[in-house]
């Protein structure tokens, strides 16, 4: 039987399938930039992250090891997608 951690990780990560299959139909952008886009989003629904609140594109680029501009580019599809 799975534990709760388990269920909760497969839930996440459920949300985020979900959410890349949606923007990657939208958006034409590079597969880092959807990668963050979902994470981010799968976890602002999981109640990881409070919807509303303002997402830093320097603490997401530190987060996913990378420039500002991909993070930049996630919280721009993130707030279009709403």
């Amino acid at each position: 039987m799975l534990c709760n951690i388990q269920k909760g990780i497969i839930n996440l990560e459920r949300l985020e399938n979900i959410i890349r299959s949606v923007i990657s139909k939208s958006e034409d952008h590079p597969s880092l930039v959807i990668k963050i886009a979902s994470m981010v989003g799968a976890e602002i629904l999981y109640g990881l992250r409070v919807r509303g609140s303002e997402l830093n594109s320097v603490e997401l680029a530190r987060q996913f090891e990378t420039s500002r501009t991909p993070a930049r580019e996630a919280i721009s599809i993130l707030e279009k997608e709403g």
